[in-house]
């Protein structure tokens, strides 16, 4: 059962992957994240809850490992 678990992970971390590398691709984040700098923003907010999506998609949002991605793909 513990290769299972390690094999489940696994492709819970591919299909996390693969859902996070085609939101950065299609979001224009660093042209986001320029264009708020020019305006003086220090933040800006990249997801909103009370916005009406898909459970999907709010899922993938309020993943733990959303923020840690996306901090290490702005500071790379």
């Amino acid at each position: 059962m513990n290769n299972m678990a390690k094999r489940l992970r696994r492709e819970d971390q591919r299909a996390f992957d693969t859902w996070f590398n085609r939101w950065i691709k299609n979001t224009r984040l660093e042209q986001s994240l320029i264009e708020a700098a020019r305006k003086g923003y220090k933040s800006m907010i990249v997801y909103d809850r009370k916005n009406d999506m898909d459970v999907y998609q709010k899922r993938r949002f309020e993943d733990p490992r959303f923020v840690k991605r996306l901090q290490w793909e702005v500071l790379k």
